[in-house]
């Protein structure tokens, strides 16, 4: 008795909505905020462009479904329990406002429409059996003339004021079912995005560890930047790249469960005037449980540690003497505009059939550099991209 007193899921009222609730989470939970790679590599922009657009068009339709019909049952339960509280005071039963609710639910797809009828069916033979218990207390007394004995009036008795005493029960804890759907909802949605620091580590700790992958997960590019004694440099920079990977992941999946709408806001119009509700000012939010997650935080750490690996084998490889070779071919474009290599030995006389024969042979030399340099090598994690480097 004393866990029907206290547990939702002990309650005949309470458990049914219950495993909806659960249900819905669990759908929430086969929802990944983080894309399907398909075997791709992504630059920085690409990756973007991907999340976001799985964000708008699957991860949130499936969010807005599933809140819409966690505060449908929420507030299903509070109309319920306040119906059958009204009854019991009046000895009549309350349906207009129920009509309503089911004209402005009625513009949903017709299988929501069955469903939500036949719940009401339930609700309203449930509330009908409170009512006859609760019809009965509001009788007279019997009198002593009656041929019923006394012993089934006391039992009469003990009947309605049980019904009494379990409306009662429930109307106090209106404020803690309410409280309770909010949480089961907002914690989903918390390990939702604890789950894409995961995912994202994951995925990278695949591709590393994976010998026959070629692709990498994420590409850099080899550029020769205008510095002095840099012979190749990779974009984004390694910072740059980590942010990107947070912002278009993490970050983003935190603003879009805090646009979810509170089922704590929804139902309070439907919750008694008088209902104890005294967990409903203690709110959470689901961004507030994912940032602060001990989970998330490691996850993405361990994602920058691989990163900063692979990255810093990247610049390695970047250093290799065919990439000096190139710099020095670049750098010999970009301060000779005319790229006339005999005035470059120094020769000021016209050119002679020898001179010519050097200029090819210098030429030839650098084309073979060129042609040594791959357009592209997947160090770990990471797709460097070198093919801007062979279009000197």
């Amino acid at each position: 008795m004393q866990i029907e007193k206290r547990a939702f899921v002990a309650s005949e009222r309470f458990a049914p909505a219950m495993q909806k609730l659960f249900a819905i989470a669990s759908a929430i939970d086969e929802t990944s905020f983080v894309p399907k790679r398909d075997g791709f590599a992504y630059t920085a922009e690409a990756f973007k462009t991907h999340c976001d657009t799985h964000r708008v068009k699957v991860v949130q339709p499936v969010i807005d479904l599933k809140v819409e019909e966690a505060t449908r049952v929420a507030n299903r339960v509070n109309a319920s329990v306040v119906r059958s509280c009204a009854m019991l005071g009046s000895g009549g039963m309350e349906t207009d406002s129920v009509e309503k609710e089911e004209e402005e639910e009625g513009d949903g797809d017709e299988e929501s429409d069955e469903r939500m009828v036949k719940e009401e069916e339930c609700i309203t033979k449930e509330v009908e059996e409170e009512f006859s218990a609760s019809a009965l207390l509001m009788a007279p007394a019997p009198s002593l003339s009656s041929s019923t004995s006394l012993a089934e009036e006391a039992s009469k008795m003990r009947k309605r004021e049980k019904t009494r005493k379990i409306l009662e029960r429930e109307k106090d804890r209106l404020g803690h079912f309410t409280r309770f759907c909010d949480l089961v909802v907002n914690s989903q949605l918390a390990e939702s995005v604890i789950k894409v620091s995961e995912t994202v580590f994951n995925e990278i700790n695949t591709v590393q560890a994976d010998e026959n992958n070629d692709d990498g997960v994420f590409v850099v590019e080899a550029l020769f930047p205008a510095i002095a004694g840099v012979t190749t440099a990779l974009t984004p920079e390694f910072d740059a790249l980590l942010e990107n990977i947070e912002k278009s992941s993490r970050s983003h999946s935190l603003q879009l469960v805090n646009s979810v709408p509170r089922i704590l806001s929804a139902t309070a119009t439907s919750l008694p005037a008088d209902a104890d509700v005294p967990f409903l000012a203690q709110t959470f939010s689901a961004s507030k449980i994912a940032k602060e997650s001990a989970r998330a935080h490691e996850a993405m750490e361990k994602a920058r540690s691989r990163l900063r690996e692979d990255f810093d084998k990247a610049i390695e490889y970047c250093a290799l003497t065919q990439f000096m070779n190139a710099r020095a071919i670049y750098d010999f474009g970009e301060t000779n505009p005319t790229r006339e290599l005999v005035k470059v030995e120094g020769k000021n006389k016209p050119p002679s059939t020898e001179d010519f024969t050097s200029a090819l042979s210098i030429v030839a030399a650098w084309t073979a550099d060129i042609d040594s340099i791959e357009k592209s090598r997947q160090i770990g994690s990471l797709r460097v991209d070198t093919s801007k480097l062979k279009k000197l």
